[in-house]
């Protein structure tokens, strides 16, 4: 893949089994990546756990868990002002997501 904005490539792996409950499904996430660009380029791992169900033909409610790991400092652990004030190696991430689709 490659981002046209940013002027960065990469590629991602990952395996996502499903699990369904029934009407709600659940899925784990491994996934590995490598990112690169003129200004340097890391490598990355992430587990996320994902636990959701559909509220209707397009909408979908998700719970999620998320931590990921790089070589390098690439997540922002500080923001102030809405700007990246510190970076970490490691991040972790809990929310909710509505997931439309058409």
């Amino acid at each position: 893949m490659y981002d046209v904005d940013l002027d960065v490539y990469g590629a991602e792996a990952f395996i996502a089994p499903e699990k369904a409950f029934g009407a709600w499904t659940g899925a784990l996430i491994v996934r590995g990546g490598y990112v690169g660009s003129d200004e340097g380029d890391y490598s990355y791992a992430g587990l996320e756990a994902v636990f959701g169900r559909s509220l209707s033909d397009s909408l979908d409610l998700e719970g999620f868990v998320r931590v990921e790991a790089a070589d390098e400092k690439t997540f922002a652990s500080r923001i102030d002002g809405g700007s990246v004030t510190e970076s970490s190696a490691q991040g972790a991430g809990v929310g909710l997501r509505l997931v439309a689709r058409h």
